[in-house]
């Protein structure tokens, strides 16, 4: 893994991406490295599936794609209703909430 792909944009990871100077896999490792480093102090993750990203991640590298945000990590607020992701509107009240 490269260390601190974490700290790049999007356009630049975008970028690296597309020239093959890392994967798609490898810029998920490394935001969930910085993530496990960082959350217990942050908290900003709700939930958080590490082998989905980093499956889909793979995925998407095996695929001879040009996709706009190919391989681009994103995270959903836990405000926005998703059909796979628990959705708790950051209150206990609406724990479990999908």
């Amino acid at each position: 893994m490269i260390d601190n792909l974490n700290t790049l944009n999007a356009t630049e990871a975008l970028a690296a991406i597309k020239s093959a100077k890392f994967s798609c896999g490898e810029l998920a490792e490394s935001c969930l490295s910085r993530i496990s480093l960082r959350d217990d102090s942050v908290r900003a993750w709700e939930h958080l599936e590490s082998a989905h990203v980093l499956a889909q991640a793979r995925a998407v590298d095996e695929k001879d794609t040009d996709l706009a945000l190919r391989g681009i990590p994103i995270g959903i607020k836990d405000i926005i209703d998703t059909n796979e992701l628990p959705t708790p509107h950051g209150s206990p009240i609406y724990s479990g909430h999908r």
